[in-house]
This record gives structure tokens, C-alpha cells and sequence, in this order.
């Protein structure tokens, strides 16, 4: 049974349950906009397009498949996908009632949200936002935000001498 009725935000106990359920997650259906923050510098983000879904399995997918597709593992042993990424961020995500994507990142009007989750300090540098929209208006053909961000100041080594 879904526990996703259409206009309710999910909580953490919710995010946590589907993303083990994948059937569960892939059974709730609709036009999902992803939203990803990425770190850009020490405790700042940016929220970045990560594509459109027609389930949440989907949309939690793309969310954190956004982040392997930016930045790629390190250790090949592990076996990651988008879901499992998310599942990492779980500990740190707050829930949040009003998602701070910013209303320039192209939502047709209408959109509702349905999750939006931000690390606590001080990993409020990363993200989760999904948003059942009715159109795919100003999101069809829209591509996916994977530029990796440039390095924060001061991360370049100096050159004495």
C-alpha cells in the first residue's frame, strides 16, 4: 500500500521506507520534477535539474544518480547507485515543509511539492527536492545540470617560491 496521497509532503520515516521499497516507491505514479543541491563551497549548494520521473523509484534514482554523474567513485568495489547515494545522505536530511529550490529553476506553475530534505549543519550543503507538477511544460527536452562545480576558493595550493 502507497503511503503517498497526492499533495502531502513525505517525511524521512517515508523517504526511508521507500527507498527500501523499491515496488512500493515504483507504484506511486505521476510527473515528478528531481531537484539535487550539490556543494559548491564549504556549506553552500546549488540546486541543480536532475531530470523528470514517472514514479518516486525513478525520481529517487535520478536525484542521486545527479551526484555519481558530478562526482564518479572512487572505490570500484562498492556498487552504487542513485538510490544508494540518497540512503547515504539519510542521517544527515532534515525534512523540510517549503523546499528552497529556487522558483527560477523553471517549476511550471501548480507544482506541489512531495519531498524536500537538506542536510543539517554542517552538511546543509546537499539535498533532495521532488515535485509532482501537472505539465512537463518548460521541462520537456530540458537537460540534466551535471557541470561539475568549480573548486571553492582558497582549494588551489599556493605556489611559494
Amino acid at each position: 500500500m502507497a503511503c503517498y496521497v497526492a499533495g502531502m509532503v513525505l517525511s524521512k520515516t517515508d523517504l526511508e521506507r521507500l527507498l527500501a521499497s523499491p515496488s512500493e516507491a515504483a507504484g506511486i505514479t505521476g510527473r515528478f520534477a528531481c531537484f539535487q543541491m550539490i556543494p559548491i563551497e564549504d556549506r553552500l549548494g546549488e540546486w541543480r535539474f536532475a531530470g523528470r520521473a514517472d514514479n518516486l523509484d525513478e525520481a529517487f534514482e535520478r536525484c542521486g544518480a545527479l551526484v555519481l554523474r558530478i562526482w564518479p567513485p572512487k572505490d570500484s568495489k562498492v556498487t552504487w547507485t542513485g538510490k544508494k547515494v540518497l540512503l547515504d545522505y539519510l542521517p544527515y536530511y532534515e525534512c523540510e515543509r517549503r523546499p528552497k529550490v529556487p522558483k527560477e529553476r523553471g517549476l511550471p506553475p501548480g507544482a506541489q511539492v512531495v519531498l524536500s530534505v537538506e542536510g543539517a549543519a554542517p552538511y546543509d550543503a546537499v539535498g533532495t527536492a521532488i515535485f509532482s507538477v501537472e505539465t512537463w511544460a518548460g521541462l520537456e527536452g530540458r537537460a540534466i545540470e551535471d557541470q561539475v562545480p568549480p573548486p571553492p576558493e582558497g582549494d588551489e595550493e599556493d605556489d611559494e617560491g
